[in-house]
């Protein structure tokens, strides 16, 4: 068993040296902390999907094909701000997007508290049951960044999939 390696960043930790199978890490950064785990199968596809290394992260030191850093999510609950989701940022469209194309079928995306502009309608796949949900309840708002803009600001479509205490 391989004992709790602490790093402060996702870069830190994709520079660690020969990770082994199941060599466990705790990235300690506010935003996009949490505990990782090194899986040594190809994760080629899982990485390509994941641009904002917010489940999968490859290495620099060894090739993707043979494993990658997996972030361990225990409660099915997946936080927006690991994919850049940020009350700071001018358009969330794009991390809102890429999160709800990787969460896994029932997975929930919790928003943190805050308010978030879009310049285009968020899709969730319809191929899976996601729950977009607020950290606490009407706390977290989704708006249109421009008002004369005409375009739907969420659509969830896949078969038992919800929004919850989600100001729009």
């Amino acid at each position: 068993a391989s004992s709790l390696t602490f790093v402060p960043t996702i870069a830190t930790m994709a520079a660690l040296p020969t990770p082994v199978d199941g060599q466990p890490v705790m990235v300690t950064s506010q935003t996009v902390g949490g505990l990782w785990v090194w899986r040594q199968i190809d994760m080629t596809a899982n990485v390509a999907l994941d641009s904002a290394k917010a489940l999968y992260a490859a290495s620099t030191t060894i090739s993707v094909s043979t494993g990658a850093w997996v972030r361990v999510v225990m409660d099915n609950r997946f936080l927006a701000q690991w994919w850049g989701v940020s009350a700071i940022r001018t358009d969330n469209q794009v991390a809102l997007n890429t999160a709800l194309q990787v969460i896994p079928d029932g997975a929930e995306l919790v928003l943190p508290l805050g308010e978030y502009s879009c310049t285009g309608t968020v899709f969730s796949r319809t191929d899976r049951a996601v729950h977009v949900r607020a950290a606490a309840r009407h706390k977290s708002h989704l708006f249109v960044s421009d008002a004369a803009a005409s375009y739907n600001l969420m659509q969830i479509m896949g078969s038992g999939s919800t929004v919850k205490s989600i100001a729009l």
